[in-house]
Order: structure tokens, then sequence, then C-alpha cells
């Protein structure tokens, strides 16, 4: 029986940035039991999207013997009565004699044998984590339990054991196209993965054309998330990404998937990618990037689903990770990004939306930017210029960036409105900095509608439109609706009172249900 990998690995699978040629980018450190580790050839990113490791280092490093057959091309690697057999460029292996899938397999780079880490994670029973920031992979073993050979098993098992029935995950903001792609993701998926007590998609959108309505494509990367209640911590416990194109037809008010194509597993990844992006190297590369945004977007969308349900949960966990805290849905309590100091509560009273967007409505450019009650933000900015080629970019040039940073003197004005002072903002590069990246210039940049002004108003939903600038009127997407009746906004909004650019957001009002276990 061919073995399926177990959940335990779904944070190292989430966290392997895809990439299209290997060891793309910085290089990657390696950590065992807090000890660096020292290898000639460095942990990298295979085309594939996994991160592979020195399997002899790793092993060795482990306690683990490890022999290799050079006619056979074959390794094995044995601890405490565990072996680990893999032969050069086969998709199978055997752990302990049982059959195992891998989607990329072990290959030679610089006369390493070099494994997906996942791999090492499955046979000999480790922790495995990720730390994009740093670009380190993080191994910790596990003594015996009782001398059975296993590591870490139990508890995993512990972790993921208990399944609970709660409320299934719908999308409640105003885009019906993302309501309909959960919808779509959470059944295209439900068979995949052991039963879970919820699922919770994270679709990054990298790119739409909705120039035919009987044809919408939607490209980017499709996460899905399973996770487990235990207290009030949500705990991860498998899922995994469908990077493609999803097409819909335009339904009436709402919309219907026509078909969706992903990516191949393996291989084949960045070749059948790249067809599925039409052969257009910068929207394939905006697929890929999508990536940057999980965190951020797998944040707010759980943050919603715990309010939107009225959910006595204050945290999501991976396996082997810190729980990530939701504070009261938002990020209270967070280090606030000019001081270094820490909030002591929410100041903006309101159930925020999951994040406000500044952008054209046609999909050239937008800023998104993730709102917290504390003032604090996150976000990020995209634009490109296919026309702005030159040598070595001659498929043309984005400016992007990821932000955060936070809003002070927040003051409430009545019952519609608080004002705001940008307190602080961050980019995730200094501007101006260029990489090309397979035929297109990147250019680092400063997200746009926030890099002019300092004052700022956060308005209310059904704040009267009489009161407010056309200027800042004009980027709301709900300003010309089929009625043409509107009197107030339907949503947030966020006005730069220096520019009169204006950021919107939805957030969907709960009933008075309340979910408790």
């Amino acid at each position: 029986m061919k073995r399926k990998l177990t959940a335990a690995f779904v944070g190292v699978i989430a966290a392997a940035a895809l990439g299209a040629a290997v060891n793309a980018g910085p290089a990657i450190s390696i950590v065992i039991d807090g000890e660096t580790v020292q290898t000639d050839t460095p942990p990298q990113i295979t085309a594939e999207g996994r991160t592979i490791v020195p399997l002899r280092v790793i092993s060795e490093t482990m306690g683990a013997n490890v022999i290799w057959e050079q006619e056979e091309k074959k390794v094995t690697a044995e601890k405490n009565g565990r072996i680990l057999e893999l032969k050069i460029g086969d998709k199978t292996i055997y752990n302990d004699g049982e059959p195992m899938e891998i989607d990329s397999p072990a290959q030679i780079v610089n006369g390493r044998t070099m494994v997906p880490v996942r791999v090492i994670s499955e046979s000999f029973g480790c922790q495995v984590g990720w730390d994009g920031d740093t670009k380190t992979v993080y191994v910790t073993t596990f003594p015996e339990d009782g001398g059975d050979g296993e590591y870490g098993e139990e508890e995993f098992e512990e972790f993921t054991s208990v399944v609970t029935d709660m409320p299934k995950y719908e999308y409640h903001g105003d885009a019906a196209h993302m309501k309909t792609i959960c919808d779509y993701l959470i059944d295209y998926t439900k068979d995949r993965y052991d039963k879970a007590s919820v699922t919770i998609p994270v679709p990054l959108i990298a790119e739409m054309d909705s120039s035919d309505p009987d044809d919408i494509k939607v490209w980017g990367g499709f996460w899905v998330f399973n996770y487990n209640l235990s207290g009030d911590v949500l705990q991860c416990v498998s899922g995994g990404n469908y990077p493609g194109c999803m097409h819909l037809k335009k339904d009436g008010s709402g919309y219907s998937v026509k078909k969706f194509e992903v990516a191949a597993d393996g291989t084949g990844f960045a070749s059948s990618l790249r067809k599925i992006c039409g052969n257009n190297d910068a929207r394939y590369d905006k697929v890929v990037k999508a990536e940057e945004r999980r965190e951020t977007e797998r944040k707010n969308l759980i943050a919603d689903y715990v309010k939107a349900n009225r959910l006595k949960i204050t945290a999501y966990q991976d396996y082997g990770w810190d729980p990530v805290m939701l504070g009261s849905g938002s990020s209270v309590g967070a280090t606030t990004p000019d001081t270094g100091t820490v909030s002591q509560g929410a100041v903006i009273e309101e159930n925020l939306p999951g994040y406000f967007e500044f952008s054209s409505g046609a999909g050239a450019w937008s800023t998104n930017l993730s709102l917290s009650q504390d003032g604090s933000f996150t976000g990020y900015y995209h634009d490109t210029n296919m026309g702005e080629t030159g040598s070595g970019y001659p498929d043309g040039t984005a400016y992007e960036c990821m932000f955060s940073g936070n809003f002070t003197n927040i003051r409430k004005n009545g019952n519609n409105s608080y004002t705001m002072t940008l307190g602080s903002i961050q980019t995730d590069k200094p501007a101006g900095e260029e990489e090309i990246i397979e035929n297109v210039r990147h250019v680092s940049a400063q997200p746009y509608g926030l890099e002019t002004g300092t004052e700022f108003v956060l308005y209310k939903p059904d704040t009267p439109l009489s009161g407010l600038s056309e200027d800042f009127l004009s980027w709301w997407p709900g300003r010309f609706d089929e009625s043409g009746t509107h009197t107030k906004l339907d949503c947030f909004g966020i006005l730069n009172k220096s520019t009169g650019y204006g950021f919107f957001g939805y957030v969907y009002e709960s009933d008075d249900t309340v979910y408790t276990d």
C-alpha cells in the first residue's frame, strides 16, 4: 500500500516558496536542535517548490548511518532500527520497507544527495519548521517514546486527534467571485484529506481577466487549510496549495466555476504552470509571488470566520510552531512598528474587514491593507508595466512591495468615523532595489496611496455620502451600482486626506448565534 504523507508536515509544505529554478534567491540555512549545521551544499528550493537538504549531513547529524551504493545510485539511512531507502530520480522511497510517494525525487547537487526535508521528517519522526524571513529550516529531533522507534508521532496524534463539529466556512465579503472560489475549493478538496473540524480556503489571486463574462480567468495560488479545535485553538492538521487558473462564468448576480486548471506536481510543475499562465512570464511570476501574502491573508480569513460565527477561538497553530494569536479578531496587543511598545487594547471599536483595497478597479495595480484594531497594519502593493522593457527584461517591469506600519492618535468622531495619523511605515526592501526574474524586472516601490500624507480618516458603513468628497468616492467600488440609489457607504473606507485617495473594505455582520465547545 502506498503510504500517505501525514499532515504533520503541512507547515513545511506550506512554507516552501514556489520557485522556478533550484537555488533561486538567498542561501538557506539549516538548524538542528538549536545548532546551525555547516554543509558545502546548502538547502535549496526546487522548481517544484520543495525544500531539499543534503541527506547525509542531516541524517548523520541526527545520529543515523548512511550508505551509498554507486552501482544502483541508491542511498540507505538507518537510525535505531528504522531504515530509509531511496534511489536518485525515483519518486517512490521506502520507509521500513513500506513504499511512500514523493513529488520531488532525490537528486545529485554538487556531488551531494539532496532530498525533500519532509522525507527525513516522515522517516525519522522529526519536527521540521521553516522561517521564510531568515530562509532557515529548523529540525527538532525527539527522544524515543518507549523504545518502539517512533519519534514524535504520539505528540502529533494528540495534536490532531480531536475532530469537533464546527460551522462550515463561508466567505462573507462583498466580492461574489471570492465566495464562489472559496466554496469551490472546499468542495474540490473535501476527499483529499482526512476528516477535520473545518476547512478554510485561502485564495491568493494574482491576476484576473473578466473581459469575457462566460470565461472569467482567475490566476493564483489556491490554498486550503484543515483545522481541528483544541480548547480555544484551531490546530492545522493538513492542507496544500493548488496553483493555477480557475475559470468562472457570470451567472446572474453570482458566478459558477467552469473549469479549474491546476499545475502538475513534481518535475512538471513549472512547465505546466507556465502553460496555464498562457506562457506569460509576468503572470507566472505573479502567481509564484502571491505566496508572499499567504500568512497575512490566512490570519485575516480565520479572524473573519471566528467573528462571523461568534466562536470562542483565540489562536490558530501549525504543528511544531507557536500559536498565532487572533486577539479580538485582529492584532490587538501586537508590537507597534514605530515604538516597539505593546498596545494596551483595541482603540478602534469596530468589527473591521479582512483587508482594504485601493486599486484601479481593472486589476492593473492595487494596494491591499490589513488594519488591526490597535492601528497596526500590513499590506502588499503591486503594479505591472509590460511596455517598460529593456536589456534582460523584455517582458516588462513590475513594481511591488510588502509593507507594515501603524496609525497613531486614533480618535473617534461621533458615530461614523475615526481620525488617524500615520505613525510609521516600512517596506520589505529599500525603494528602487531591482532584480530581474525570468525576463521581468522587479523594482521595490513604496505602497501607492500611503507614500504621501499623514492624516487619514476611517469611515464606517452607513456614513452619509453627502459629507464625503468626490475624489474619495471615485475610488469606491460601489459608487455606481445598477440602481444608482446609494445615499450611504455600504462598507468601510479609509481616506488619505492629503490626496483624496480611498481604501475600501467589506465585512460580514453575523447573527446572534454563539458557538461554544
